[in-house]
């Protein structure tokens, strides 16, 4: 576990529905266990789910990473 901060937010313009983009951009970075930064990127979360949880830059995440590959983690939404 660990927490990452938002770095960037946006509308995801690549797929709409009525005309309004269905999911958003989110990149967050967060430190693993031996102090490296990693940074992620997802294209596909749905805007929904951000304007509810009030996701914008500078949020502080909940994150999971694997331990053999720190560099593949996870959002944790039900504790942002």
């Amino acid at each position: 576990d660990a927490e990452g901060t938002v770095t960037f937010v946006d509308k995801n313009f690549a797929l709409l529905v009525n005309q309004r983009p269905i999911y958003s951009i989110v990149e967050y970075t967060y430190q693993d266990a031996y102090g490296k930064k990693h940074t992620r990127r997802i294209d596909d979360i749905d805007s929904e789910i951000v304007i509810r949880k009030q996701i914008q830059v500078g949020t502080k995440i909940a994150v999971k990473y694997a331990r053999e590959d720190p560099s593949k983690s996870i959002m944790v939404l039900n504790q942002v």
